[in-house]
């Protein structure tokens, strides 16, 4: 990015309020075995600027955590998340778990257990309807940490997914204790499956030890259908991707659910 483009947009950053420059939309995460919607993945966008245009996640992201804004549009994200639970439920009469991604400055908050609490008492949700992700190597950055932290969020029922699964440097020590229940394989080993047998073998093998921890796993990046009857015939629980469906605005989730049902 240009320095004078980041300049200016860290300004924009710095003066918006959430709700006038974010906003989300939601990626389906699809059960294998029926082939249906079983959760949504939440991200992150920015409105267009009039001066700047398209702003995409990979500018404005490392921005909010160079600043520790991040912290603030987090909370923001799981309100806003919670809200939409609620609002999908009044209009289709289901319930479907959102997966948030959570940056490591979250998770090193104090309060930040007690506040996501706070937040999900206040709209009524059951927490384990709200999944949070956090990456291999941001987890490895502070395990010993980490895992404390999210060992409470276990415990007032949130699940924890491990997030670009086998891009870091995770130590299978600290994986048998980590409280997770997903393990998100990342789109680089996937976006060359079947073709490839090195990423065929290394899906497979993440796979299979994800079973024998007692995990499932989430195969990302899934855009072509070879891909997908791979993943299933190897026992791959859930998958996502623009095969089926590409980052929708809520209103389109709605309508899938409608069909689906």
């Amino acid at each position: 990015m240009q320095e004078e483009r980041k300049v200016k947009l860290n300004e924009i950053l710095k003066k918006s309020a959430e709700r006038e420059s974010f906003y989300l939309v939601y990626q389906p995460i699809i059960e294998v075995k029926t082939k249906k919607i079983y959760a949504v993945e939440a991200l992150l966008r920015m409105r267009d600027h009039n001066e700047l245009g398209r702003i995409n996640p990979d500018e404005f992201i490392p921005i909010l955590e160079e600043t520790g804004m991040i912290k603030q549009v987090g909370y923001w994200i799981i309100d806003e998340v919670c809200q939409q639970i609620k609002k999908w439920n009044k209009e289709n009469g289901v319930w479907i778990p959102v997966s948030i991604n959570i940056d490591i400055q979250q998770l090193l908050d104090e309060n930040f257990v007690e506040s996501v609490k706070e937040i999900i008492v206040k709209h009524d949700i059951n927490p384990r309807y709200i999944k949070f992700e956090i990456t291999e190597s941001e987890a490895m950055k502070f395990p010993e940490i980490i895992i404390e932290v999210l060992k409470k969020l276990k415990g007032i029922g949130i699940e924890i997914s491990i997030d670009d699964f086998g891009t870091g440097y995770s130590s299978l020590s600290y994986l048998k204790i980590m409280p997770v229940s997903y393990i998100k394989i990342d789109k680089s080993f996937v976006q060359n499956i079947p073709h490839n047998k090195s990423d065929n073998i290394l899906v497979m093998t993440i796979v299979n030890l994800a079973k024998l921890f007692g995990f499932k796993t989430v195969a990302e990046g899934v855009e072509e259908k070879v891909q997908f009857l791979f993943l299933e015939e190897i026992g791959c629980d859930y998958v996502q991707g623009y095969y089926f469906s590409r980052p929708v605005p809520p209103d389109r989730i709605k309508e899938m659910l409608t069909s689906q049902a």
